[in-house]
């Protein structure tokens, strides 16, 4: 009777046994199986149970990483003893947000270990970059939306007295010309020679200063026109336009936009060209791609503001290559330039290379550039650089 109890009950353990290794390699699978990182650590920060996304994130296996401190495997981690040790002691979870050298931007979740006879704590780590760029695009395409019904509300309310003068300028230089007749009778009522007028107003150079009232009213009048263009291309579908118009355009809103900075006014730059005979037609979001060309623009005049040398003539030189089924844009700068640690980190988030912009930066431009150009047109982005010898930015995009 015994033998028989004894062979239940090791029958029972037997089964009990496979039930929980079937369960552990249950609960593994799914610990592996996880996209995030999932670290798991003792009290004392010795790490107890490493996935295979902390092995791809941090290039450390779980046989190398078992048993050892969590910050001599993975130092970046933004976790401290003393994250542990609150975890531990008020049992609940603990968030942190975390920007590693701006690289990468993660949610950190550090659970209380419940029910187990060792205490400790599981990591969680959560990569949201593409998350945190998809958000910040947002928000600028947000301020773009709002920048075209400024411009637009602005471009209307210019354009009435803008009228005005240059309509009143125009008139006055009719008025004071001694051959049109209808000057001719008011002038002898007012016994005024119309001869010795024109000879004052020539030494005066009256008719100088108006014609320049007149060529400024025009220049204005341009600003206006880019204005409303840029307005009406805040569409959100795709349209059909000239892509070294949307250059030109984008050129002229950088000569009005960045001469109100101080230092090197962006209208001082030399701007070279190399367009190919036939302007090729490309589908894209017009705005969109203003701004693209707008932050490579502004990242050009930081740059070239950079050059420590009298003599320096400043210049970007803009290329477009038609290529069949690729559409290739270059703007180049001769400026400061970037080493390589820049370059490596130029598209990120939030990047600012303080070295050449002091503290202005490229901040979020570039990178929204390089979500605009890769995720809006299925297109290329990158840079070329060296120190001293200037910039150059390659676009490549399908032609649709």
């Amino acid at each position: 009777m015994s033998n028989r109890n004894l062979s239940t009950e090791v029958e029972h353990h037997k089964q009990t046994s496979e039930q929980l290794h079937s369960v552990e390699a249950y609960i593994n699978s799914i610990i592996q199986s996880m996209p995030n990182m999932l670290i798991g650590v003792d009290k004392g920060g010795v790490i107890t149970q490493w996935n295979k996304a902390a092995h791809a994130i941090s290039g450390v296996d779980a046989e190398a990483a078992l048993g050892q401190s969590l910050w001599a495997v993975y130092p970046q981690i933004a976790i401290e003893q003393g994250h542990i040790e609150r975890v531990l002691n008020t049992k609940e979870p603990m968030q942190i947000e975390h920007a590693q050298h701006g690289q990468y931007y993660y949610d950190i979740t550090v659970y209380p270990l419940v029910g187990t006879t060792e205490p400790g704590v599981v990591v969680l780590v959560d990569d949201v970059t593409q998350r945190v760029l998809a958000e910040s695009t947002l928000i600028q395409k947000d301020k773009m939306a709002s920048m075209g019904e400024l411009a637009a509300g602005m471009a209307h309310d210019i354009n009435s007295p803008l009228s005005a003068i240059l309509q009143a300028v125009q008139t006055v230089q009719r008025r004071l010309s001694p051959d049109l007749p209808a000057n001719q009778e008011p002038a002898k009522n007012s016994d005024l020679d119309l001869g010795n007028l024109a000879k004052y107003i020539k030494e005066r150079e009256i008719t100088e200063l108006l014609d320049g009232v007149q060529e400024a009213g025009a220049r204005t009048s341009a600003i206006v026109s880019n204005l409303l263009e840029f307005a009406r291309s805040s569409s959100h579908d795709k349209q059909a336009v000239d892509i070294i118009d949307v250059i030109e355009n984008t050129l002229d809103l950088a000569r009005n936009i960045f001469s109100l900075q101080g230092g090197l006014r962006f209208q001082d730059i030399r701007i070279e060209r190399s367009y190919p005979e036939q302007s090729p037609e490309f589908n894209c979001y017009p705005a969109e791609m203003q701004q693209v060309f707008l932050n490579l623009f502004r990242n050009a005049n930081h740059a070239l503001q950079a050059v420590d040398d009298p003599n320096h003539v400043p210049r970007i030189m803009i290329r477009v290559y038609s290529m069949d089924i690729y559409l290739r844009i270059e703007v180049e700068d001769n400026g400061v330039g970037m080493n390589e640690e820049v370059q490596q980190h130029i598209f990120e988030p939030f990047f600012t290379n303080k070295e050449f912009s002091d503290g202005e930066g490229s901040g979020l431009g570039l990178s929204v550039s390089h979500f605009i150009v890769t995720e809006h047109h299925a297109g290329h982005i990158a840079v070329t650089s060296e120190l001293g010898e200037g910039s150059t930015f390659h676009i490549q995009m399908p032609c649709e």
